[in-house]
């Protein structure tokens, strides 16, 4: 009898474990739509996007707008972000597409098995340190809370990106000429929301944020990052639906 409690005990144990929600691994994809070598990383993006255990973002950086055609997405403050990586992690030289995995690991952008072995090491790892959790706040906002999984060593950001479920565009001149393609949670906002000093906290996005049609107005990804561009402690992610929807 006391053998068939504990398998019971057991069982029940290791479903309440499967049953628990895992923590997302943030995806950041540095890409252009003024280099070639992209679009098939634009595509890789788009299929990583339906995971749930994943968030992808689309970062389009604005150092190949001189060659024939600008980015319609480009942002100054995503280059920012991807030289900040480049020296964190110690690269020689910014390049696209790049997709850096956890803040930890960087990978060609169409490298599918480079991604998929980054996102196990990081399973690997553990628990993430901040527990990240997104709501909607009436009217039409967004509630954050951060909850602490363990003891903070060192200081650390919360960041805000704001994005677009899906962008498609007509190219007409540039390396891409021609072609019509399409973005996946392309990012048209990045900023931070402040420090993270290891205990619980909740920010409030308003309605404003998420006016319907607007940039960056299908939802919005929270990052918590050690440092600058360390790796990423915790995240969460909201969609915010459409009308009709």
């Amino acid at each position: 009898m006391r053998a068939l409690v504990f398998l019971v005990a057991l069982a029940l144990a290791a479903g309440s474990a499967a049953a628990e929600p895992t923590a997302p691994v943030v995806m950041e994809l540095f890409t252009s739509q003024g280099c070639a070598s992209c679009p098939p990383a634009d595509k890789l993006a788009g299929e990583f996007k339906r995971r749930d255990d994943v968030i992808v973002l689309s970062f389009h950086v604005d150092y190949w707008d001189y060659i024939g055609w600008k980015d319609l997405f480009s942002l100054p403050i995503s280059t920012d972000r991807q030289r900040a990586y480049t020296s964190e992690l110690r690269k020689p030289y910014l390049y696209t597409p790049q997709m850096v995995v956890g803040g930890e690991y960087d990978v060609n952008g169409t490298d599918r098995q480079g991604i998929e072995s980054a996102i196990r090491m990081l399973r690997k790892k553990g628990t993430p340190l901040a527990a990240v959790t997104l709501s909607r706040a009436p009217p039409d906002g967004v509630r954050i809370v951060i909850r602490p999984r363990g003891e903070l060593q060192g200081r650390a950001s919360v960041w805000l990106a704001r994005f677009d479920d899906q962008n498609v565009t007509a190219i007409p001149r540039g390396e891409n000429a021609g072609r019509t393609l399409t973005y996946h949670n392309t990012v048209r906002e990045f900023r931070r929301l402040g420090p993270w000093h290891g205990g619980e906290v909740t920010h409030e996005l308003g309605a404003g944020e998420f006016a319907v049609g607007g940039p960056g107005s299908s939802g919005c990804a929270i990052l918590v990052q050690a440092d600058t561009a360390g790796p990423i402690l915790g995240a969460g992610v909201i969609h915010m639906p459409r009308p009709g929807g």
